[in-house]
């Protein structure tokens, strides 16, 4: 995948239709307007003693475990804070100068630009709670300050001084890399922990609550921007075609410093939708899901639809790793090694090509995917007619573990014949999240998780950073990561990514899976 494809950024709202009808008394949300007992909530929530950090079963526990926790800190300590009002302070994540909509780090005025933060915010957020840090601590809330108060639902953008000169504030959401973030960022103030009781009962049950109701509020609104901003067709194009996304910025202008920029879409093969896009969208609305705040179930066909026409249409054959029981008896399953790819029919040398980053995307999309359609009661009634739908969901997963097996790596994001599509830490978040949804220990014949920490760990770099406690300043050792394959803030998003895949984040989002 191209450096400048990764931005957290995203397009215009089209079809506020797509949410699925709420009830009678609450204009917002599909749940209760009534505030419910059982959910958790980020002022009560507390970790479960002894917890290890990472993989307790891991030879190199210790190491991993330090790792988290420094790495914590430094992104802690990354975040710049300042003074929203007199009453209120903000923090941000993601450099603010200049004016390109796409920064992917350009110099200016003697620092990168990064003209999207609240995407690397909303994702340090996410790390940062997935990593133990207390809802309730001030940077966090700060953090959430700054999406909320600066990061509006308007169509105006405005200049704001700067050290440096130029700040731009949005006062509109980008795009669909950015919502999503901020919707994985809400939904983990309030399923902080992947092991508590509270949490895995809670989810368990279907009943994960949001009970401050400007976080419900928040939240409500992200879903409703984040779905309709799925892929915005060329004119001509059906409806219909709308299965995904991509950045879709919405075409408005912004201004500053007396100048204006337009935003403009790119045309096909380079627009409209991408897989990497839909799979952070797909994961943000199950996290929003699991909270009962829904999409219309076409949207999840869509997503299915999508992703399974971004699959390899053949493979070579690949020996499936262990034996499976089929009536009463072990036999030796036989898949193809199929790929998916960020933009099938790209001319891209990477993009129209499968990857390892994207193939984890495909898999977890289509694990989210069937999750959804198939337990809630709206879901089923298009899932359970598709008998040749299940099936083909089914072998598209095999095929696509096939494929990461066939060509596996325990760092480089890599295409079959060997070309490196960089964000290697990034493919193995994907991994993750397509491993932990799933449940495996196993990738094809791989120990995944062991493999990919210790490439991850292999690629730490340490930092002094100062600290004030109880008055004084004092230098602490801490550890980040940043492979320079990766847009800005380089650094965030690689410590992000590093993090996440090392704390196992995803782990137990769906709820009784188990596997090898």
């Amino acid at each position: 995948m191209p450096l400048k494809r990764l931005a957290f950024l995203l397009p215009l709202l089209l079809v506020l239709g797509l949410l699925a009808p709420l009830p009678t008394g609450d204009d917002l949300l599909r749940t209760a307007a009534a505030e419910e007992e059982g959910g958790e909530n980020p002022e009560d929530t507390e970790p479960e003693k002894g917890e290890d950090l990472g993989e307790s079963t891991i030879g190199f526990v210790d190491e991993v475990n330090e790792a988290i926790e420094r790495g914590t800190q430094w992104l802690y300590a990354r975040g710049e804070t300042f003074d929203i009002s007199k009453k209120m302070k903000g923090a941000f994540w993601g450099h603010t100068l200049g004016n390109a909509v796409y920064g992917g780090g350009q110099m200016q005025a003697g620092a990168w630009q990064y003209s999207h933060p609240a995407g690397a915010t909303a994702l340090a957020l996410y790390t940062l709670l997935k990593c133990g840090i207390d809802p309730k601590d001030k940077r966090i809330k700060a953090g959430f300050n700054y999406l909320r108060e600066q990061q509006v639902f308007t169509k105006k953008w405005h200049g704001l001084p700067h050290d440096f000169g130029m700040r731009f504030k949005h006062v509109e959401i980008a795009g669909s890399y950015e919502l999503s973030a901020m919707i994985l960022a809400v939904t983990a103030r309030y399923d902080q922990y992947k092991k508590t009781s509270a949490s895995k009962s809670a989810n368990r049950k279907g009943k994960l609550k949001i009970r401050n109701s400007a976080d419900k509020k928040f939240l409500v609104e992200l879903v409703k921007a984040l779905a309709s901003r799925r892929g915005i067709p060329e004119p001509g194009l059906p409806e219909e075609d709308r299965a995904g996304w991509r950045y879709n910025v919405p075409h408005v202008e912004m201004s500053g410093g007396g100048q204006t920029w337009p935003r403009n879409m790119g045309v096909p093969p380079h627009a409209n939708q991408d897989l990497s896009s839909t799979q952070l969208a797909a994961l943000a609305l199950y996290s929003a899901h699991r909270f009962g705040v829904k999409v219309k179930m076409d949207v999840w066909m869509d997503i299915l639809q999508f992703t399974l026409s971004h699959q390899e249409s053949d493979g070579p054959e690949h020996e499936r790793y262990g034996r499976v029981i089929e009536n009463g008896k072990q036999v030796i399953k036989t898949d193809h090694a199929r790929g998916f790819m960020y933009i099938k029919g790209s001319p891209d040398h990477t993009e129209g090509k499968a990857t390892s980053s994207m193939t984890g995307c495909g898999i977890t999309n289509l694990l989210i995917a069937r999750d959804v359609l198939a337990n809630d009661p709206k879901g089923q009634k298009l899932w359970n007619p598709r008998k040749q739908l299940q099936e083909d969901v089914e072998t598209a997963i095999n095929d696509g573990i096939a494929w990461l097996d066939k060509y596996w790596s325990p760092l480089e994001n890599r295409t079959a014949d060997n070309q490196k599509a960089g964000y290697p830490i990034y493919y193995l978040y994907a991994l993750e999240r397509a491993m932990d949804v799933m449940g495996k220990k196993l990738c094809g014949s791989h120990l995944w998780y062991e493999e990919g920490a210790k490439s991850i760990l292999g690629l730490k770099q340490a930092k002094m950073i100062e600290e004030k406690v109880k008055g004084n300043t004092e230098l602490r050792e801490t550890l980040f990561w940043r492979t320079g394959t990766t847009h800005e803030p380089q650094d965030v998003l690689d410590t992000c990514f590093a993090l996440l895949f090392l704390k196992r984040a995803t782990q137990g989002i769906m709820p009784n899976v188990t596997g090898n």
